[in-house]
């Protein structure tokens, strides 16, 4: 799903990639590919491997708050899957303001000419985020008209219109900030401005949601293979260990490979 913004060409041509070293696999007699094949532990088991790498990738969970099993709202995977689940809404409301989330509103503001709203509980957006990709999303997000809302909570969907917490507070920082760059949440920094809370509820319109906070670790089957001991050597990487970019879960595969 990560590759369908066309801002995300080269995930796109690395996923082509990785497909065509796989044709080139299938013709070494030893390696094997079952796809659309549900893994589970005896079978696992019964094959007596020698070590099993689980890559079984993570999930986006919904938070708790009402009104987010309406209709009207889905989930980042599901929009990049299927862009005609929001093809009829105008204003569109994006939890979150991580990666995916701003993505996925350059996306909807570029792309599809959509009415976007981005609402993120901290002060930054994409905050783990290099300085430089983060400020080139940032600065084209603004020029699109994107509004964003942070230091806001959101409290409620309803069928045309959502409730928010926000910090009205004028020290609340400007999110296309793009020149000053974002510390570690270790590193203290005591020229920092402090932030007040002047909190106010609004509700605003808004034809859809589109839930992008994050990924929680689908690793269920990774912990009860442990616990069975179905192989001498049973590693977890990727997202199935902590949800992260595809950088990351590539590097700890090749890592991973290198050392069996």
């Amino acid at each position: 799903p990560a590759s369908v913004p066309k801002i995300k060409y080269e995930i796109a041509n690395y996923l082509n990639y990785l497909e065509e070293v796989l044709n080139q696999c299938k013709k070494n007699k030893k390696f094997n590919l079952f796809l659309n094949t549900p893994a589970n532990i005896e079978d696992l088991k019964a094959k007596k491997y020698d070590a099993i790498i689980f890559a079984t990738g993570s999930y986006i969970k919904k938070p708790q708050i009402l009104g987010l099993d309406k209709k009207n709202v889905f989930n980042v995977v599901e929009v990049l899957n299927k862009p005609n689940l929001i093809a009829k809404a105008e204003k569109i409301t994006v939890l979150g303001g991580g990666d995916s989330g701003c993505e996925v509103a350059y996306m909807l503001a570029y792309e599809l000419k959509k009415q976007v709203r981005i609402i993120e509980i901290s002060p930054n957006l994409m905050s783990a985020t290099c300085t430089a990709n983060r400020g080139h999303l940032l600065h084209y997000l603004e020029k699109a008209g994107v509004e964003v809302l942070n230091c806001t909570t959101l409290k409620e969907v309803k069928e045309k219109s959502i409730v928010v917490n926000r910090n009205v507070s004028k020290t609340v920082p400007t999110p296309f900030n793009t020149w000053q760059p974002i510390l570690p949440e270790n590193i203290h920094n005591p020229l920092a401005k402090k932030i007040k809370s002047k909190y106010q509820e609004q509700e605003l319109d808004c034809d859809v949601v589109i839930v992008a906070v994050g990924t929680t670790s689908e690793n269920k089957l990774y912990f009860e293979a442990v616990e069975k001991h179905i192989a001498p050597e049973i590693y977890n990487i990727g997202d199935s260990f902590k949800p992260s970019k595809v950088f990351s879960a590539v590097k700890s595969a090749y890592r991973t490979a290198r050392r069996i």
